[in-house]
């Protein structure tokens, strides 16, 4: 039996290809919508590109139904599976190192859906324990992150910085109808963009979540900021990382170097959601103010080695398996499957 994939936004694409391609002759279609092919396609393989069942939602796109089990990294595209009346069996990977806000009954809401995969892939214990309490009848395997692999060796290099260091700034999308703390930190940073663009003693990249990236690539455009949206792209070329609140400022410790925590006005010191709010905001100094950023630079680009201790210790806590979580998934899934 083949394991299909299926996946709509392009960070989705990145949690599942290395287990795709980990899969060899057992992976069965990858399909797409056609608005992310040509992210997916550089990336080395050649996915199933769907048609949108409207015209005018080019999201709104379906896998068809079949008897192979199928992987995805995201509950709304189980959903999707789900409501087009399809009953083959869904693994859920879930997608991030577990940054939860109030009013989420499991590991990022939904619940009623993630009921409905047939098992679900944590990603460490922070997570599992989330969907354990919201869930208790789910069926969990703990496998790490397989996409951070390929750093595991790097990560232990020295590291060396260059004459100009690449900064690379990120902000995630807008949730703040959620919470407060889960919308970004654009607005009160943007201000500070134009002359951290001008810098002489390094250059700035810009990230972002997906979902945020049109309306803030717009921004950058008008700035000359080079945008990148290929996060491996900015692990691979980035010297610090700048990031208010999303999976990649825990992500992104895996290589090595260092990030520096931006928050907002917003964001309230008298709420404890664990991770990003505020167990593990020692990896890198924290932000409050415009003001603050461009010393807070400079100091950290000064001092790489000056968290390493608190980095280590997120990284075994957030990355179990670092290294050797594709090839942990892969046997699963054949077990499971094969």
């Amino acid at each position: 039996m083949k394991i299909d994939f299926f996946a709509r936004e392009t960070h989705y694409v990145d949690h599942l290809l290395p287990i795709y391609k980990g899969l060899g002759d057992a992976a069965g279609s990858f399909f797409i919508p056609p608005s992310i092919f040509g992210y997916v396609r550089s990336k080395g393989i050649e996915p199933d590109v769907l048609k949108p069942r409207l015209s005018s939602n080019p999201m709104d796109v379906v896998p068809p139904g079949g008897t192979n089990p199928i992987l995805v990294a995201g509950v709304a595209d189980l959903q999707m599976i789900y409501l087009d009346g399809q009953r083959r069996k869904t693994v859920l990977m879930e997608h991030g190192p577990g940054i939860t806000f109030p009013g989420n009954q499991s590991y990022a809401g939904n619940v009623g859906f993630r009921k409905k995969a047939f098992f679900t892939l944590a990603p460490n214990y922070l997570v599992f324990e989330k969907t354990s309490k919201a869930i208790p009848e789910m069926n969990q395997v703990i496998i790490g992150t397989p996409m951070l692999d390929r750093w595991a060796e790097k990560r232990m290099m020295k590291r060396i910085l260059p004459e100009k260091p690449t900064v690379a700034i990120a902000f995630h999308w807008d949730g703040s109808g959620v919470a407060p703390e889960a919308g970004n930190a654009f607005r009160y940073y943007e201000s500070i963009l134009p002359f951290l663009a001008k810098q002489d003693s390094f250059k700035l990249i810009a990230h972002g979540h997906p979902r945020s990236m049109d309306q803030m690539g717009r921004v950058y455009g008008r700035l000359g900021i080079e945008v990148v949206r290929d996060f491996e792209e900015v692990m691979d070329r980035a010297n610090l990382l700048i990031n208010d609140c999303s999976s990649i400022l825990y992500m992104f410790l895996v290589t090595g170097w260092p990030v520096i925590i931006l928050n907002a006005p917003w964001f309230r010191r008298n709420v404890n959601f664990g991770l990003r709010f505020w167990e593990y905001t020692d990896v890198g100094d924290q932000v409050e103010t415009v003001n603050e950023l461009l010393p807070a630079i400079t100091q950290t680009l000064s001092n790489l080695e000056g968290r390493n201790v608190e980095r280590d210790f997120a990284i075994g806590d957030l990355f179990p398996y670092l290294g050797k979580s594709t090839e942990f998934t892969v046997r699963l899934l054949m077990e499971k499957f094969g």
